[in-house]
């Protein structure tokens, strides 16, 4: 087993570090208190090349494995989690289309979306389907050799900044829900196409969700990704992409609320002592030392088997998502508590830890949908 980082894989990590230590933090509290979307500082990454990540080189990207992708989402989301939340849509509908796309998409889309010269974004969720997403109502009907696409989703991240966004649609019979749905890539420029209602959500300040409506959207054939009908069974890699994104950005938040109840604990003085001599602020760091290290630990495993075809079904991608999202709320909070009256203000960032990190037991399937895959893989589809 290993449990060492390649030297190429040390030094992707540490550039990413220098790049949020010098760009990220200082702009990332005026960022998410003015609801502003962090433009220049994704495109300085993807002039770094970190759009394409996973891309392979003769698409114009970098050619990284999963691990190096949740390195980098990692150091990301300890300056600002919501540059984690624009790559990861932006790389699950190119993820998709280099999976199943045809060669017509690839060629077209793909080095554009390398360089983030187009910008993807990913529609699944929608009103009356969350958790449940075969439940979906938006329906694309053949009409020659185009798709016309109906429907609304819902909590689409980045879909204003988007070019394209990889719409999911019912296509088959009602009898089979998990083989009558097909994934299709829309250009957001296309007649039909109108972005909703913003949504004002907890956290997230940086990147919008919003409602999306599609009335008479039509788009070419060479647009559906990979078979019609399978698009739910493609869209479940898209998510174990995600996944491993979302589990990367929790590990991240839970470390930089471990460095910012330890920093301030050094300095912080009462009764005539640093806060951190006390043993009731050491047990603390202590246990969110181990959370954080634990999310760490888990989401490269998630990583590696990924890069390596190994796992269970995205067991190990639920398992990971799981544990960090919640590693990394209960570390924001007690970094809270550690930073006492500091720690509720907008002056310090664990509170902003703790409004992104909520979200983050939402998104990518609830934590409860986690728990019922992962008891799924141990006992046995359940029978209710």
């Amino acid at each position: 087993m290993r449990f060492e980082l390649t030297e190429e894989q040390r030094q992707v990590r540490d550039a990413i570090q220098v790049f949020v230590e010098e760009e990220v933090e200082p702009v990332a509290r005026e960022l998410d208190r003015g609801h502003e979307y962090p433009a220049e500082l994704l495109q300085q990454l993807a002039d770094q090349g970190i759009m394409g990540t996973t891309l392979p080189q003769e698409y114009g990207g970098l050619g990284y494995g999963m691990v190096e992708y949740a390195l980098i989402i990692e150091e990301l989301s300890k300056g600002l989690m919501a540059l984690g939340s624009a790559i990861n849509v932006h790389v699950i509908t190119a993820s998709l289309i280099q999976k199943y796309g045809n060669d017509y998409l690839k060629e077209t889309y793909l080095p554009e979306m390398a360089t983030y010269d187009t910008v993807g974004a990913f529609g699944l969720t929608e009103p009356n389907a969350g958790s449940d997403n075969a439940a979906m109502e938006c329906q694309a009907e053949r009409d020659g050799d185009e798709w016309v696409i109906n429907g609304q989703k819902r909590w689409i991240t980045n879909s204003p900044n988007a070019d394209v966004i990889s719409v999911l649609a019912k296509t088959g019979p009602e009898s089979d829900r998990y083989h009558n749905i097909s994934a299709f890539l829309v250009p957001t420029d296309a007649d039909g196409f109108e972005i909703g209602k913003e949504w004002d959500t907890l956290g997230l300040n940086s990147v919008q969700s919003c409602d999306l409506h599609l009335n008479g959207v039509c788009v070419p054939e060479e647009h559906l990704i990979g078979e019609e009908n399978e698009g739910f069974m493609h869209v479940v890699q898209g998510l174990n992409v995600g996944r491993v994104n979302v589990a990367a950005r929790c590990s991240g938040m839970a470390r930089a609320a471990v460095e910012d109840a330890t920093a301030y604990a050094k300095e912080r003085e009462q009764f005539g002592q640093p806060i951190g001599d006390f043993q009731g602020i050491r047990w603390k760091i202590a246990e969110m030392e181990v959370k954080a290290d634990i999310a760490n630990l888990l989401t490269l495993r998630a990583a590696d088997f990924a890069d390596r075809g190994h796992g269970d079904k995205g067991r190990e991608e639920s398992i990971a998502k799981l544990y960090s999202s919640e590693a990394a709320v209960e570390n924001a909070h007690e970094a809270i508590q550690i930073l006492g009256g500091n720690g509720y203000t907008k002056e310090y960032n664990p509170e902003r830890y703790l409004r992104d990190a909520q979200l983050l037991t939402i998104g990518e399937g609830t934590n409860e949908i986690h728990r019922k895959i992962i008891a799924d893989r141990v006992l046995g589809p359940s029978s209710t």
